[in-house]
């Protein structure tokens, strides 16, 4: 993960460019890698970015299950489970706030199913209210075609 795009000059909206394309390079340019890549937690995630929305104030992460992130029970750690949701939010509230850094004040979140080894899931993510120092965010868990849903969380960031 590059989270050097959410510094303030490369986060800001360029002459000619819409609030969308803006997020979608901003959040795109994340996701490319930097020579130290590899060894964070956010990195080993594997994430693929699948989209999101200015208006809506959204963004789709999606994961795919691997083996390290199993529990003893076979299926996706919880704390596994957690990270992916913390991570989308987190990428979310680092566009909002144009920085490389956000901190979760708050994470709350409800367990509804397991996500199935070699499963991939989805994360989408809303800014629910962006203040002046704090975001509130809401996230649903699903499956890939969201028929399933894993999980949900509440959150806040600063």
């Amino acid at each position: 993960m590059n989270y050097d795009v959410f510094e303030k000059e490369n986060c800001r909206k360029r002459e000619g460019e819409t609030g969308q394309e803006q997020m979608e390079r901003v959040i795109r340019g994340a996701f490319t890698q930097k020579a130290e890549s590899g060894e964070k937690i956010n990195d080993m995630m594997e994430a693929t970015f699948q989209g999101c929305s200015a208006e809506e104030k959204t963004v789709v992460l999606e994961f795919q299950v691997q083996e390290w992130m199993l529990n003893p029970s076979g299926v996706l750690h919880g704390g596994i489970f957690t990270t992916a949701v913390d991570m989308t939010m987190g990428i979310l509230a680092r566009f909002y706030r144009q920085a490389e850094v956000v901190v979760t004040t708050q994470l709350s979140l409800n367990f509804m199913r397991c996500v199935e080894k070699e499963s991939k899931f989805r994360v989408c993510a809303e800014a629910k209210k962006v203040g002046k120092r704090v975001i509130f965010m809401y996230a649903e868990v699903t499956d890939t075609t969201g028929g399933k849903v894993f999980g949900n969380a509440t959150a806040s960031f600063m």
